[in-house]
């Protein structure tokens, strides 16, 4: 038992095993399985044991904007090391919403590597969309049954209406007039790791929100 997890009691061990499965299935887990002996006859030759499964679910979640070492960004092919995750599956599936570049990452490679949640979707800042640039030479991409395409969008933060010029990774479905929800990096500027290499002339292509 693990102090501030939730503990799951099974009538069988194949019931709890069927649990791991699924939870291996739709999120990435590292998992380690003991047993304990309880009771034994030998009159019969039979023993009892107690099994228990132990599962850690890695934190990263669906649309949380994840910080990745500069020396880990580098072994994953120079990587950003901003990069949003728009999908949980046994994976984490990664995107730098300025490039396009896709980064999948598995439990074993995260727990060897541990990127960090740097904003999740409690810091999401509403953004209104002012104009959209399509004419940017760059092809859209497909992956993990996704579409995304980089444009060029000018948008306001609904706060001040402040204007910024941004990268954004959704250009097929985003269109002037629309409400967006964003990280704002510009109020986070301090709580961004020292070693992100981000100049004021491009700190806003790295926003990174829109869903």
């Amino acid at each position: 038992e693990i102090t501030g997890g939730l503990d799951f009691y099974w009538q069988s061990h194949s019931q709890a095993q069927s649990m791991l499965s699924f939870l291996r299935g739709v999120c990435p887990i590292r998992s380690t399985e003991s047993r304990k002996l309880i009771s034994e006859d030998h009159t019969n030759n039979t023993q009892k044991f107690k099994y228990t499964f132990y599962a850690e679910i890695v934190p990263i979640c669906k649309y949380d904007l994840v910080y990745i070492p500069k020396k880990v960004a580098k072994k994953f092919g120079g990587v950003s090391e901003l990069m949003l995750c728009y999908k949980v599956t046994s994976n984490l599936h990664l995107i730098d919403p300025t490039s396009l570049r896709i980064l999948d990452i598995s439990s074993n490679v995260y727990h060897r590597n541990s990127p960090d949640i740097l904003m999740s979707q409690v810091h999401l800042t509403e953004f209104d969309i002012l104009d959209v640039n399509y004419n940017i030479d760059q092809p859209s991409i497909t992956h993990a049954n996704r579409k995304f395409t980089l444009v060029e969008v000018t948008v306001a933060r609904a706060s001040d209406y402040k204007e910024f010029t941004i990268l954004a990774h959704l250009g097929h479905l985003i269109e002037p007039g629309q409400i967006y929800l964003g990280y704002d990096l510009e109020n986070a500027n301090s709580t961004l790791p020292n070693d992100v290499d981000v100049s004021f002339s491009t700190f806003f292509q790295l926003f990174c929100g829109f869903f």
